[in-house]
């Protein structure tokens, strides 16, 4: 007797195995895992759907399994609010390449790299060569052991609201903007530790209201920390700050309150 049962021919069978694989997935557990395959053809949450950026949502823990390539300068990387994204080691680029130091960036245009309203955590990887700003945040959020390179506007952009935010361990170089800029009204308890901050266009750190400590602030084009406004104190110690401002016999830094062990240029001389 003849089989009637309808075959799947191995063509459609490897399409259907890729468009599988592309469907977002969750790990043992409970992130979720996100790819390029997933970006482009599929949606990588219950929240989003094929194409960038990569939509979050409000909440969850998510990992990269690859790195994203973003191919518009308008067009952002992955948004979201109230959620924790391991980059896991892997990179989101975008198309914008800057070079030179300070840095001078060859397009830009409205994209950010990870755009995360606020509580959000940011850990583990690298954002690079965005339109915007590499990584945007608001209050209570935390960036953690992060490279940050040669987006066309700031680094890390602290335009959400900047209440208690947390910057560790991380470089932020050669963006076509500042460093770190954190200069919202709101902005209060932060904490910047341990972070590279270098070649950046315009002032390597534009912020207060916090403390920024055990950071090194070279080669940018602005002054190497501007804290003189917005009316918030801010305290600094154990910062490096060389060759900011165009050289060390100008201001590295203006503003703050100076605890100690900084040092400012050559001669040093911290305010």
């Amino acid at each position: 007797m003849k089989n009637t049962t309808p075959s799947i021919r191995p063509a459609a069978l490897l399409v259907l195995s890729i468009l599988l694989g592309a469907t977002a997935a969750s790990a043992d557990d409970g992130v979720i895992e996100i790819n390029q395959a997933c970006a482009v053809n599929t949606g990588c949450s219950a929240t989003d759907s094929p194409g960038f950026p990569v939509t979050l949502g409000t909440g969850g823990a998510y990992r990269l399994t690859s790195d994203l390539t973003v191919a518009d300068v308008n067009t952002s990387g992955v948004s979201g609010s109230r959620f924790d994204l391991d980059l896991n080691g892997f990179a989101i680029s975008g198309p914008v390449n800057c070079s030179g130091l300070p840095a001078t960036c060859d397009a830009s245009g409205s994209g950010v790299g990870v755009d995360g309203f606020n509580t959000v955590t940011v850990r583990n990887g690298t954002v690079r060569g965005f339109g915007s700003h590499g990584v945007r945040v608001g209050a209570y959020s935390e960036i953690v052991r992060m490279r940050i390179i040669g987006n066309a506007d700031s680094g890390v952009d602290g335009g959400w609201g900047s209440a208690a935010l947390r910057l560790l361990d991380s470089l932020i170089t050669s963006n076509g903007g500042n460093g770190v800029k954190i200069d919202s009204p709101g902005a209060r308890g932060m904490l910047l530790r341990n972070n590279t901050i270098e070649g950046n266009q315009l002032a390597g750190i534009r912020g207060t209201g916090g403390a920024f400590i055990d950071n090194v602030v070279s080669g940018n084009g602005g002054v190497g920390m501007n804290a003189a406004f917005g009316g918030q104190f801010t305290r600094f110690s154990g910062n490096t700050f060389l060759d900011n401002n165009g050289g060390n016999a100008n201001p590295q830094v203006l503003g703050g309150i100076d605890s100690g062990g900084n040092l400012c240029g050559s001669p040093n001389t911290c305010p």
